[in-house]
């Protein structure tokens, strides 16, 4: 690629040692990716597979050194704009691939600068005049150029700015032009996202935006018909033939259009692994005759959950289980307690109990759906003749914050109080607290 001065210029950047050892650096774990700009100008950088491309952007923009503002331009990948969030896995990169970067009208400055010379030359020869009245012809507007790039199946790419209002007939003729002689591509089509380019029509007519691609296919590709089939895990099986450069919503439309009302239509399309757009095609895919796409529907938790407590029965026969199934987010934890006091012959409602979760206390006027409890989980009942020997406590101070204690059930309250006030500013206490509990209060002064 040449630059403006018409000289290639590529400086290869490396990164300082991460002080890795090659070892550490596993084989598919790292990428080098190289981003090419409209200069010439060409910079690497080795990266994580799952690393996002936001960090290949600031590098790319920090090697600059000023000739190009950040955030002022677009990164390019296979003539789609990248987003700093994504990764190279997403877009399955390999080592070695290109990243163009587009300056915000940086083709059209030197469309403009190019065709204000031709001018100033004409004149020159015509009239002899001096390049100072350029400034009396008129000037293309920036707004009104576009630099498109022409990409075939065999990894060609061709760009040129253009008008957005010249017929696309002149980047047709001049990919052509620049092919291999030995190639074959008089015949063949452009298509631009799924769609067939015309000659007569022009990049406003398609929304063409600066920096897309267009891809050429000969005769014999675009025409190959292609039969697909989505499943999903009911079995069902959505069969479609259809063109190879035709979007995939039509297939999606289709399998939606067979399903029953009552059957979900929130999910993705999934094929070897990864997930589809509605605006890819098969033939971007890599796709072949007889493939299936697996519809996978995005899982939502059953209004209904199926939850069991145990606790000790008096008789001495061991633990004694009670299960209940309830609504997830309507019904309270104490209805489950209420059911097994109703079923079990015990003491235990009429004395104190806690009910634990996981190992956790819960709050019997909370809803399983609060605590994400699922099928099959369980509670247990324990009496307080079972309680730990340990307890914890929550102390909030007069500035709101709660802190946690945990100490022995048996310890006197004073090296609570102790404890909390060590790790609070000694001027905020200096004339004494008061600690409440259920209305009663502990005092302790100053002791100075």
């Amino acid at each position: 690629m040449f630059g403006r001065s018409g000289i290639t210029a590529a400086v290869k950047v490396e990164e300082e040692d991460d002080g890795k050892t090659p070892a550490a650096k596993r084989a598919g774990e790292y990428v080098t990716l190289k981003v090419q700009d409209t200069d010439g100008r060409a910079v690497y950088r080795t990266m994580r597979w799952t690393e996002q491309l936001q960090g290949l952007m600031d590098f790319y923009y920090d090697r600059a050194h000023g000739r190009v503002q950040r955030g002022t331009g677009r990164f390019l990948y296979d003539g789609r704009r990248l987003s700093g969030w994504q990764t190279p896995a997403e877009l399955d990169m390999e080592d070695g691939d290109e990243v163009d970067f587009f300056e915000e009208l940086i083709a059209s400055r030197s469309a403009i600068t190019m065709s204000k010379r031709s001018r100033s030359a004409m004149s020159s020869k015509a009239t002899g005049e001096d390049d100072a009245d350029d400034s009396s012809s008129p000037e293309v507007e920036a707004s009104s150029l576009i630099t498109l790039r022409v990409k075939d199946s065999e990894g060609v790419r061709i760009t040129r700015t253009m008008r957005t209002t010249d017929a696309l007939d002149d980047l047709m003729d001049f990919y052509l032009g620049m092919v291999p002689a030995d190639m074959d591509a008089a015949e063949g089509v452009f298509m631009h996202y799924g769609r067939r380019v015309t000659g007569d029509r022009t990049p406003a007519d398609y929304d063409m935006e600066d920096g897309d691609e267009v891809s050429f296919f000969p005769d014999g590709t675009w025409t190959t018909p292609v039969t697909l089939t989505v499943t999903d895990n009911n079995g069902r099986r959505v069969t479609h033939t259809m063109r190879r450069l035709h979007i995939l919503d039509i297939l999606f439309d289709l399998y939606f259009a067979m399903l029953p009302s009552t059957a979900p239509r929130e999910g993705a399309f999934i094929y070897h692994c990864r997930e589809l757009s509605p605006k890819q095609t098969p033939e971007e895919c890599n796709m072949k005759d007889g493939d299936e796409i697996a519809f996978s529907p995005f899982s939502k938790p059953s209004a209904f959950v199926t939850l069991t407590i145990s606790g000790n029965n008096n008789n001495g026969g061991g633990s004694v289980v009670v299960t209940r199934t309830m609504l997830r987010t309507q019904e309270r934890l104490q209805d489950l307690i209420d059911l097994y006091f109703a079923m079990v012959p015990t003491d235990d409602e009429r004395g104190e109990f806690d009910v634990t979760y996981c190992g956790r206390k819960v709050d019997i006027e909370k809803t399983p759906a609060d605590y994400g409890m699922e099928d099959g989980d369980q509670l247990r009942l324990a009496p307080a003749t079972e309680r730990s020997r340990f307890v914890t406590i929550n102390l909030v101070t007069m500035v709101g914050v709660k802190r946690a204690y945990t100490l022995r059930r048996t310890d006197e309250l004073q090296g609570l109080m102790d404890l909390c006030l060590s790790r609070e500013p000694a001027s905020m206490y200096q004339n004494g607290c008061i600690f409440l509990y259920n209305g009663l209060c502990s005092r302790l002064g100053n002791s100075g």
